[in-house]
């Protein structure tokens, strides 16, 4: 559609695939990478490409300053990642660009309810971030015939960002 992107997950090596050959394939076809792994975002930059990356896990504050500099999204589900971020955006006058990962019902990596409010906190104290976007990761989603699941994950995804959003902040990239 026309309000959709295509972010293309290339993290573990493109899933054994070969990062650089995937990303030689297809950087004309994609709107954005997700990666995990820094290293990841730096070789893709080095074959030239300038498409957005989205960190998709956290990664130590002594890190936070290149991942900035090279482009990052930085994908936030702890306060301490939050806080983390913060600190590091002291020492430089770059924003960052975080996208918030919410809890729903995967249960591996994500923040609930009350640590949302603890980040948006975290958020709201430092003009140097900004909340780009919102995401959440679906479980049991390879279940084609029960959807009764991923549809009570959406509404929880759904109740969260209208919080996001009563709180003040309006992330223009809504993603699962």
């Amino acid at each position: 559609g026309k309000n959709c992107q295509v972010l293309s997950c290339v993290k573990a090596n493109a899933y054994g695939h070969g990062l650089e050959a995937v990303v030689q394939a297809i950087d004309k076809e994609t709107d954005w990478y997700g990666v995990t792994l820094l290293e990841d975002l730096e070789k893709i930059r080095a074959l030239g490409s300038t498409k957005p990356m989205l960190l998709l896990g956290a990664i130590p504050e002594s890190r936070i300053k290149t991942a900035i500099a090279l482009g990052a999204r930085l994908t936030v589900f702890d306060v301490e990642q939050a806080k983390a971020i913060a600190k590091a955006l002291k020492k430089i006058k770059e924003k960052a660009y975080v996208h918030l990962k919410i809890e729903t019902g995967l249960h591996r990596q994500g923040a609930g309810a009350k640590e949302i409010k603890k980040i948006l906190r975290v958020l709201k104290k430092s003009s140097k971030i900004v909340l780009e976007g919102a995401s959440t990761h679906f479980a049991n989603i390879e279940d084609t015939t029960d959807h009764s699941y991923a549809m009570e994950q959406l509404k929880r995804f759904k109740e969260s960002l209208a919080f996001i959003k009563k709180e003040g902040f309006s992330p223009k990239i809504c993603h699962t």
